[in-house]
């Protein structure tokens, strides 16, 4: 992972890259997932929280946006808010385990 910011984000979360054979670092393919994530839906957290990032990125890079971690972590529940309702209304708390 090159990228400061998203390295400190998965990392603020508990996710990990693994170091790869070559000694490099893993990108989100690998992410390393904290044992206490419920591995349902997992795919699902990891596409909203990469889509915050790609928009983080977009607003800091075509318009000079300055965003903190704590405000991606708050757009991220608030996706995740709105996201949990695709789910089955069975699996529903899953998006309130990191809230």
């Amino acid at each position: 992972m090159r990228c400061p910011f998203a390295k400190d984000f998965w990392s603020a979360i508990g996710f990990s890259a693994p170091i790869l054979s070559s000694g490099r670092r893993g990108d989100v393919h690998n992410l390393c997932c904290p044992a206490d994530l419920p591995q349902k839906h997992l795919n699902t957290f990891v596409a909203l929280c990469c889509w915050q990032l790609w928009k983080r990125r977009n607003g800091v890079i075509f318009k000079s946006e300055t965003t903190s971690l704590q405000q991606t972590f708050s757009a991220c529940i608030s996706d995740a808010n709105l996201w949990k309702l695709r789910l089955p209304r069975k699996d529903r708390n899953l998006a309130d385990v990191r809230n």
